[in-house]
């Protein structure tokens, strides 16, 4: 599932990015693929809609397979303190280096215990 949150830089601005959310397969299911047909099939969806990166809160051993590294990396960072290993960004073709800042959540990401700081206009 991708989300969007706002992407607030050091001009105030908040740019529009998608967040990919945690993904999980069932235990008796990993090692055949899976997870990683839906990560590559989200990554070309997002592609073909003009997305310029992709975030996700994961292991970096594994999404790294993907393109993912370091969110600090972009200059995009987590509004909670995490392991740079474990807060990843992709950038897709349509990105730019405008896209930096500190990622911010809309409302909904409230309930799992996420700071909210965007609005999602």
């Amino acid at each position: 599932m991708f989300s969007y949150v706002g992407l607030e830089g050091s001009d105030a601005i908040f740019r529009r990015v998608a967040l990919l959310a945690p993904l999980a397969v069932q235990p008796g299911m990993q090692g055949y693929g899976v997870g990683s047909a839906l990560v590559r099939q989200g990554i070309e969806r997002l592609e073909a809609r003009g997305e310029p990166v992709v975030i996700v809160r994961g292991d970096l051993r594994y999404y790294g397979r993907f393109g993912f590294r370091p969110a600090v990396d972009l200059d995009i960072d987590a509004p909670f303190s995490i392991a740079p290993d474990h807060y990843l960004a992709r950038p897709l073709r349509a990105y730019e280096p405008s896209y930096r800042g500190v990622v911010r959540y809309p409302p909904p990401f409230g309930a799992v215990g996420y700071p909210i700081g965007w609005t999602g206009e």
